[in-house]
């Protein structure tokens, strides 16, 4: 199960301002509900994603770790 609150909360946002290799990024961690990842696909597969552009998460890498997953 995902421990970090913050991926919760873009759930609720519905991914807002992240983009496709973020979304695809989060679709390959282990341990993400599959709740989660139907939410992350329907992102990727609506056509309101930015598509190759930085960053990846619309958040600071210090504030997000792997090592929080």
């Amino acid at each position: 199960m995902l421990k970090n609150e913050y991926i919760y909360q873009e759930v609720r946002n519905n991914f807002k301002d992240w983009t496709k290799e973020g979304l695809d990024f989060l679709l390959s961690c282990n341990g993400i509900l599959p709740q989660i990842k139907n939410k992350a696909q329907q992102k990727l597969n609506s056509t309101s994603i930015k598509r190759n552009s930085t960053p990846i998460f619309p958040l600071s890498e210090k504030k997000f770790q792997l090592s929080n997953l």
